[in-house]
Formats: C-alpha cells, structure tokens, sequence
C-alpha cells in the first residue's frame, strides 16, 4: 500500500479497528489543515484585532472585526464603527459607523450608545434626532468620554 491511497483504504476490512481509526485521525488532520488556511481571520479573534490596531495595522483588524462583528460581537461592532466613523484604512463612512454603532448600542455598548447618540445629535450619518440623542444621555453620563457630555437640558431645548 503506497502512501497515496492511505486515506482511501482507511475502510479496509483487513485493517484492525484500531488502524483503520488511527488513519482516520490522520486523514482528517490532513483535511483540515488545508482548510485552515483559507478561513484566515475567521479564526483570530478579538484581541488580535486589537493588537493589530495598535500597531496602526487597520486593514487587518478590519478584517479580523468583520466576521466577528456580523456574528454579533459588540465589541467588534463599535469597533468598526470607529474605523468608519475616523476613516481608518477605510472610506470614511459615517452611515456605516451609525450602523455598527446601533447594532452594539443595541447590546448595551455604552461608548457605542454615547457615540451614537452623538451622530444622532449631529445628524452623522444617520437622520438628525434630538429625542433620540436625549435618550442616550443617560447612557452617556456613565461612560468617561467627555464626547457625550452634553446636559440634557441642552438637548431638550432643541427637540422645542
């Protein structure tokens, strides 16, 4: 038996349980690392996206985000709303960034709500909206960016 065929003969009937098993194992580890490499930043995660980032390498932390912000990470999701919302390696974008900030604000996100609320107050990519930005005030008080640090008596007098 020559090592080409291997993988096709793990069935054998003259082969013990035991061997026809470890071949198995074999092929299957064969399989899978030729798949591996194609699935590329399907696999790193978040901190690798971060780690990217501070090496001002935005193109592979978006990269690394994408995936993990469609399956609904919020903390991938803010973040690529910040590439889009600076134009990090990206066109600068600001209805994808209300986008990715709505979809982490809605998950409790709470510099995406105190950003959000900003484009909504700004009217950044996303329809202007005082009521809207008043309800992220709350929000934004307890996040430390000073972004978000408008009164709500300030946003109230606009929605008059």
């Amino acid at each position: 038996m020559t090592a080409d065929n291997r993988c096709i003969d793990a069935d054998d009937d003259r082969l013990s349980k035991p061997e026809r098993s470890k071949r198995f194992a074999a092929c299957l580890v064969v399989a899978l690392s030729l798949l591996l490499p194609a699935t590329g930043p399907a696999w790193a995660g978040f901190d690798d996206g971060m780690a990217a980032a501070k090496r001002g390498d935005h193109q592979a932390a978006y990269d690394i985000w994408l995936p993990l912000a469609e399956r609904g990470d919020m903390r991938a999701q803010y973040n690529l709303g910040v590439l889009y919302d600076r134009g990090l390696d990206v066109p600068q974008n600001f209805a994808a960034a209300a986008k990715w900030y709505l979809a982490a604000a809605e998950q409790g996100h709470t510099d995406a709500e105190a950003n959000l609320g900003y484009a909504y107050e700004q009217g950044r990519g996303i329809a202007r909206d005082f009521g809207e930005a008043a309800k992220m005030v709350p929000t934004r008080r307890r996040t430390r960016r000073r972004r978000g640090a408008r009164p709500i008596s300030v946003l109230f007098m606009r929605t008059l």
